[in-house]
């Protein structure tokens, strides 16, 4: 599922327009206006898919394989795809950069079924791969070499992106539960939840303490691991969506805002201390300023996001900080940013119509290589190993 404007509505009062346009979406009005007009041809898309499932049904599963499907010393990057809302068609593709080479939906190629409804983000963690499947409730553990399912985490509302605190424990955050769930590693069950008002999202440990965005307030909480309790909050900027930590050990946090609601979208700094001071600017060029997908490169000292273009900027540099176009969007629906940790490759998702097979774009840091591929329906995360 992924991401700005209209108030989320509870899922029996409409909370979908359309199929795979969900609030989140939303980066503003006009998006969300667009989605309402693909409506007619995501129900043509529907009725064919039905009619198509209705004779594929008695087809035979396939052999699922027990050889290693991934080469980890090619540094392969993990794209997670969303599929079709209610369709249960979530898939992960993996781009393996020495041979250029993509295979899709590697899950089902592992497992013999279908990931689940919503793939929403992948992870790796203590020599495992975490899976969070949004409409699914449910987080997955894979084996990195085989791609198969070691043990389901079930139980969650709406998951949103797994965070490994130490090698006992993780957070999972989530749409609609208004809390944190504390994951037990040991056993792969929900240990207890950190009450949480409203939509919580990318989370990262920094100064010893997991900072947790929240895409429906001005504020980033502040949790402490030892005791699984919410200790403080930092006033950032209004829909904060995901954060990094650059070389210097300072935390930067993208805030999408919100336009119907008359909410700047903002980058906002962290700088280390015992009580840490936002610093808060915009971004983009004339009134459109919703940045969101944060991504470092291998060095930590360039930062790059979406807001419809590609942007970067150096960290290293003194305020007043001047965040500039690197790549165009004109002509795509960017949706998700992940730069490879290896070779600072930068890779952007292209959503097309949030209903037909999305595009991955693989750009050097140069510019002077750019290759494009085919992967599942809505790509919206990456992860490189």
């Amino acid at each position: 599922m992924k991401k700005t404007s209209p108030q989320p509505l509870s899922k029996g009062e409409g909370q979908y327009i359309v199929p795979n346009c969900r609030p989140d979406t939303y980066r503003d009005a006009t998006s969300a206006h667009w989605c309402i007009s693909i409506l007619a041809h995501q129900q043509f898309v529907l009725r064919t898919l039905y009619i198509v499932l209705a004779f594929s049904a008695c087809r035979r599963p396939p052999t699922v394989p027990s050889q290693p499907l991934i080469d980890k010393g090619s540094h392969p990057m993990y794209i997670s795809c969303e599929g079709n809302y209610g369709w249960g068609n979530g898939s992960v593709s993996v781009y393996n950069p020495q041979t250029k080479q993509v295979t899709e939906d590697l899950f089902f190629q592992a497992n013999g079924y279908k990931a689940g409804d919503v793939v929403q983000s992948i992870t790796a963690f203590n020599n495992k791969l975490y899976l969070t499947v949004n409409n699914s409730g449910k987080v997955m553990v894979l084996d990195p070499a085989t791609f198969k399912v070691l043990a389901t985490i079930s139980g969650l509302r709406s998951p949103r992106y797994f965070l490994g605190v130490n090698a006992g424990k993780a957070y999972v955050s989530d749409l609609y539960a208004n809390a944190v769930s504390v994951v037990d590693l040991n056993t792969n069950t929900i240990a207890k939840t950190i009450s949480l008002s409203g939509w919580t999202e990318g989370m990262t440990l920094w100064q010893g303490k997991v900072y947790v965005c929240n895409e429906r307030t001005d504020y980033v909480y502040i949790i402490d691991p030892a005791s699984d309790k919410l200790t403080d909050s930092v006033l950032a900027a209004y829909g904060s969506q995901s954060l990094v930590v650059d070389k210097n050990n300072c935390l930067w946090v993208a805030c999408v805002g919100d336009t119907l609601l008359g909410k700047t979208g903002m980058l906002v700094l962290l700088q280390p201390g015992t009580q840490p001071k936002p610093f808060s600017f915009t971004v983009g060029i004339g009134n459109y300023s919703h940045p969101h997908h944060l991504a470092l490169n291998p060095a930590g000292d360039i930062l790059y996001f979406l807001n419809k273009d590609i942007y970067y900027m150096n960290t290293q540099r003194q305020a007043p900080f001047n965040p500039m176009p690197w790549f165009s969007g004109i002509g795509r629906n960017f949706y998700s940013l992940g730069v490879h940790p290896h070779s600072g490759d930068i890779f952007v998702s292209d959503a097309k119509d949030y209903v037909s097979k999305g595009r991955v774009l693989c750009i050097s840091s140069s510019k002077s290589s750019i290759s494009e591929f085919s992967v599942g329906i809505t790509p919206g995360g990456f992860w490189g190993q």
